[in-house]
């Protein structure tokens, strides 16, 4: 019921407002040499984009304190990297989507 409201007040707000006051999840895959990998799959999810970013935010500060190397690559999506050498080597990914967004959708199949 409150999930079938939201949605309505979203579509219902400018494309600018709503994107800015939609809930929004954040998603997570792992990566590794030596698999399996995990994901992606919802970490967590927000009701506001800016709560999203501010906990992507934390996972940057996390991920840089557990001794990976972060990088912003794009608008609400981060990337890090543990490992070198001979060692297997780690990738953490992190997107902030529209709650409506899935990236294991594949289209057009």
């Amino acid at each position: 019921m409150i999930r079938s409201l939201l949605v309505a007040v979203c579509l219902l707000a400018s494309a600018a407002t709503a994107h800015a006051e939609c809930a929004s999840n954040l998603w997570r895959t792992d990566t590794t040499t030596t698999p399996p990998d995990i994901g992606p799959y919802v970490a967590s999810a927000y009701p506001t984009v800016q709560e999203c970013d501010t906990a992507l935010a934390e996972e940057f500060r996390q991920l840089k304190v557990g001794g990976w190397d972060p990088h912003y690559v794009t608008a609400r999506t981060i990337i890090g990297f543990q490992g070198r050498g001979t060692e297997a080597i780690r990738s953490r990914h992190y997107r902030c989507l529209p709650s409506d967004t899935d990236p294991r959708d594949v289209k057009g199949k």
